[in-house]
């Protein structure tokens, strides 16, 4: 776990992802993502910075980027939690 990350909530997206790679130009479905919330720890560039560093270390770990094609930021706002400024943030992981 990237250090100044937290975590509060995991969920399914199940609407199908286009593939942009398609074969023959055809739209091809696939499943959809895995939808990760979390804070990083300080706002604007430096809790974007936060969020960078985490999404790159989810995509170096094997065992966890082994299902999914592509990890991507979705949303991100700077936010208040307990008086200290965090970046809160969804990503989301594009299963295979």
């Amino acid at each position: 776990m990237t250090s100044g990350i937290w975590l509060n909530e995991m969920d399914y997206d199940e609407r199908p992802v286009a593939n942009v790679k398609a074969a023959k130009g055809k739209a091809l479905g696939m499943p959809g993502k895995l939808l990760i919330n979390g804070f990083a720890a300080g706002s604007g560039e430096q809790g974007l910075a936060l969020v960078g560093k985490f999404i790159k270390s989810l995509k170096e770990n094997e065992a966890f980027y082994s299902d999914f094609s592509d990890i991507e930021l979705v949303a991100s706002k700077s936010d208040k939690a307990e008086g200290q400024e965090v970046m809160n943030f969804k990503i989301g992981c594009v299963f295979k």
